[in-house]
Parts: structure tokens; sequence; C-alpha cells
């Protein structure tokens, strides 16, 4: 059996896509990157593959929340993005070289064979500590094949709650903090590791730290 550290999960607070306000500094910009590592917590990044194979740090599918055009993600290039951007569009390969060993959850989509080469081609030579999370059992059971030492998580949200029994050959769960009471969390921790997303204010913050052994944090607000 392999030995996984998961101590970095425990440790601190993990923001979504940086610290940013989506006016002076956009989210996935290296100045939003940048203001997590001088707060000194960690970071949690969303990967999607362009038309012309490049992985970007995007948290969204379609380009219509921060760009304001129809067009998916998967159908343009990274140049056609970019273009149409007014802020920098992060390559993964770009956020590597400034990160500086900092703690990074990556969340991956259900994608081809080749995204997930990709990533791991530019992952295997960082240095910090990272874990691979995705709601796609197929994504989770490949890592398991291919690169057993990566700690990799299972995402749950309310389309997918039920699933989780049936693969359990992931290291943590990241579960929605909407979805089940406190009581269940903490039974289920003496088995997994188990995070919570979707903090988007102090309040919540504040009644969940002591409930999960870490939280995914939006930018509204910093801990």
């Amino acid at each position: 059996m392999i030995n996984k550290n998961l101590g970095f999960l425990k440790d601190k607070p993990f923001f979504d896509s940086g610290l940013y306000d989506n006016k002076k500094v956009y989210e996935n910009t290296p100045k939003a990157i940048e203001n997590v590592i001088k707060s000194k917590n960690y970071l949690y990044i969303r990967l999607k593959k362009t038309l012309d194979n490049m992985v970007i740090c995007y948290k969204d599918k379609n380009l219509e929340r921060l760009l304001h055009v129809e067009d998916k993600v998967k159908d343009c290039s990274y140049e056609d993005i970019s273009y149409i951007a007014k802020f920098p569009i992060l390559k993964l390969s770009d956020l590597v070289e400034i990160l500086h060993g900092t703690p990074v959850i990556f969340e991956l989509d259900k994608e081809v064979l080749d995204y997930k080469l990709r990533i791991m081609d530019i992952l295997t030579s960082y240095e910090g500590e990272y874990a691979i999370v995705s709601k796609d059992i197929g994504t989770l059971k490949w890592f398991n094949k291919n690169y057993p030492n990566v700690i990799t998580g299972y995402k749950i949200e309310r389309d997918n709650k039920n699933r989780f029994h049936f693969f359990r050959k992931y290291d943590f769960i990241l579960v929605d903090v909407n979805i089940y009471n406190d009581k269940y969390i903490r039974k289920q921790r003496e088995e997994k590791v188990i995070l919570g997303h979707n903090i988007r204010d102090d309040q919540t913050f504040d009644s969940k730290k002591n409930v999960y052994d870490s939280l995914i944090c939006s930018a509204s607000f910093d801990k």
C-alpha cells in the first residue's frame, strides 16, 4: 500500500482561482495567485483544455461570464481566448513557475486522455505538494492506475452525491457544505479526509471550519 502525505490538505484554507475582485485583479491571473501566496494560504485551480490542446487555469466551461461570448473553452484556441480577454490567461505551465512550492488542488474535468497526459507532463516536475480532484470517476481510476502516487479526491455536489460509495480508491472527498449535515461529515471523517467547498462568506467559514479538515473558499473574503 502506498503511503501518501495528506497533511497539507488539513493545514490551511484553499482559495478558488486566487484572491481577486474581478475589477482590478481578475481570477486565475498572476496577481490573483500572488495574493494567495502572500496571504500564506493555499490554492484551488480548475484546469480546462483549449481547442489547440493548451491546458489553462480557467473556472468555467464557457467564456460568457468573464469574456461575454457564448463559445466554450474547448472550442477556442489559446490565442483566440487571449485576444478576447482583457487580462492574462494563465497556462498551467506558467502557473507552476510562479507558485514557489505553494500547495495546490487541481480540479480536472472529464476529458480525453491527451488532456490528462499533458497535465501530468507538467506536474511531475512540480516540487510543491498538490492533489487532483474530479467529479469524474473514470479520471480518478485513470490516476489510480497510471499515477498511483498522486493524491486524488472525489468532488461531490448535489447531482452526484450518491455515487462516491462505488469507487473508494481516492484519498479524500471534497463535498459541497450545503449537502450533508455536520454530524454526518464528522462521522465520515473517521475514515476519510473530507474538505468542504462552496464557502462564500465569513459566517459559513466560521460554522464549518471545525467540521471539515479544510475548506475551499471564494475570493470574496480572506482568512
